[in-house]
C-alpha cells in the first residue's frame, strides 16, 4: 500500500513539474508579444528610428518582455521657395509684402524714395527697392546731379525753356518771348524793346555745376521773330529756328535787313567756341 501511494504521488509531482515546464515556455514565447528578445523600431517622416528595449527573463517562471520605444515622430521643417510650398509637416511661407526687400532671409522696408513690389521670400536670396529713376532709366535717382536753370535777364512772358538742346555738357536754352533788342553775342540784356524778339542762353557743366556762357540773339533782332523757337546743338555747332523772322532774302548768308516777307522765318548757325 505505501508503495502504490509514493508512485502515485512521485506521478502527480512528475505532471506538476511537466506542467510548470510548459507554463515557463509560454512565459517565454508569448509574453511581450512580439517585443520578446527583439528590437521594435518605428520609422516616421521627419523623425528618428529607435531600437527597442531588451529581454529579462528571472528564473523558470518570470518573464519580462521586451519595452519597445517608438521612433519619436517629429514634423519636418518646411521647404520653402517662391510658391510656398511646404514640405511634410510644415506651413506655407508668407512672401514679404509691397515696399519690402529681403536682407539676409528677413523682410526689411524699403529706404524712403525706393519701392519694390510685394512677393520675395524671406528664404530666398537677397533682394532690393529701386527707386523711380532706376525703374524708368535703369540707375539710381542718386547718380542725377540737379540743376536749377534761370535766365540771367529774367524777365515775365519770356517763355524760358521753349526749347532746348543738350550736347555733352553743354546746354542750349530757348527764350522765345524774350524783349531784348540787343544783337549778336553777349549783348544789352536789360533792354524790353523788341519785344517777342527771342533769345538763346547758352550753360556749360563742370564738376557738376552748371554756369550761363553766353546770351545770344539773332543778328537782325526784330520784334516778334521768335528767334530760338527751336534749337539744335551737336557738339560745337548750334542751330537757332525764328520762325516768324521776316527777311525776303534767300540763300545762305544773303540781305538780313528787309521785312518783306512776314513770317518766312530764318536759321541762324553759330559755332561755339571752345
Amino acid at each position: 500500500m505505501k508503495l502504490l501511494k509514493a508512485k502515485i504521488l512521485t506521478a502527480s509531482l512528475i505532471a506538476a513539474a511537466m506542467q510548470l515546464a510548459r507554463c515557463a515556455r509560454y512565459d517565454l514565447g508569448g509574453i511581450g508579444g512580439g517585443d520578446v528578445g527583439g528590437s521594435s523600431a518605428t520609422t516616421t517622416a521627419g523623425g528618428t528610428t529607435s531600437t527597442g528595449g531588451t529581454t529579462t527573463s528571472t528564473g523558470a517562471t518570470t518573464s519580462t518582455g521586451g519595452t519597445s520605444t517608438g521612433g519619436t515622430t517629429t514634423a519636418g521643417s518646411a521647404g520653402m521657395g517662391p510658391g510656398g510650398a511646404a514640405g511634410a509637416g510644415g506651413a506655407a511661407e508668407l512672401p514679404c509684402t509691397a515696399n519690402q526687400h529681403v536682407d539676409a532671409h528677413t523682410c526689411v522696408a524699403c529706404g524712403a524714395e525706393t519701392t519694390n513690389p510685394g512677393g520675395d521670400y524671406a528664404s530666398g536670396a537677397n533682394t532690393r527697392c529701386d527707386d523711380a529713376c532706376t525703374v524708368a532709366l535703369g540707375v539710381t535717382c542718386a547718380r542725377f546731379e540737379e540743376g536749377y536753370l534761370k535766365a540771367s535777364n529774367t524777365g515775365s512772358g519770356d517763355w524760358f525753356g521753349c526749347s532746348v538742346s543738350l550736347s555733352g555738357d553743354t546746354l542750349a536754352v530757348g527764350a522765345c518771348g524774350e524783349a531784348s533788342a540787343a544783337s549778336g553775342v553777349n549783348g544789352d540784356q536789360s533792354s524790353d524793346a523788341a519785344i517777342y524778339s527771342g533769345a538763346v542762353y547758352v550753360f556749360t557743366r563742370s564738376s557738376g555745376v552748371w554756369t550761363q556762357q553766353a546770351y545770344l540773339k539773332a543778328s537782325n533782332t526784330g520784334f516778334y521773330d521768335a528767334f530760338s523757337a527751336s534749337v539744335s546743338l551737336s557738339g560745337d555747332t548750334l542751330a537757332v529756328g525764328a520762325t516768324q523772322e521776316d527777311g525776303a532774302a534767300s540763300g545762305v548768308n544773303r540781305d538780313q535787313s528787309g521785312n518783306a516777307a512776314p513770317d518766312s522765318g530764318a536759321i541762324y548757325v553759330r559755332r561755339i567756341a571752345p
